[in-house]
């Protein structure tokens, strides 16, 4: 990589989505179109909704897609062996695309 002028920092691992990962430029797309190896990645959707960019990405077919947020919340039980609800706050975010 030296003789290639890629500066020291830029040598660490990457996967394909922290690569691609939508940052402000001030330019806007008339629409994004990307396939299922980035549709599966929420930061990159985000990143596309946060920019308010009009975009269509595929996912796998075996993704799930929330129109609504689940609210998820997590059983645990008491020592009367009753159950108790927590919701988990921004656990499992969605995109209002």
């Amino acid at each position: 990589m030296q003789k290639s002028g890629i500066p020291e920092s830029f040598h660490t691992f990457k996967t394909k989505s922290e690569l691609q990962t939508p940052t402000p430029t001030g330019h806007q797309f008339a629409w994004v179109g990307a396939d299922g190896g980035y549709g599966k990645e929420p930061a990159f959707v985000r990143g596309l909704d946060d920019m308010n960019e009009i975009f269509v990405v595929d996912v796998h077919k075996d993704q799930r897609i929330y129109l609504e947020d689940p609210q998820p919340i997590i059983r645990r039980k008491k020592e009367t062996r009753a159950e108790e609800d927590l919701t988990l706050s921004g656990a499992n975010s969605i995109c209002s695309c």
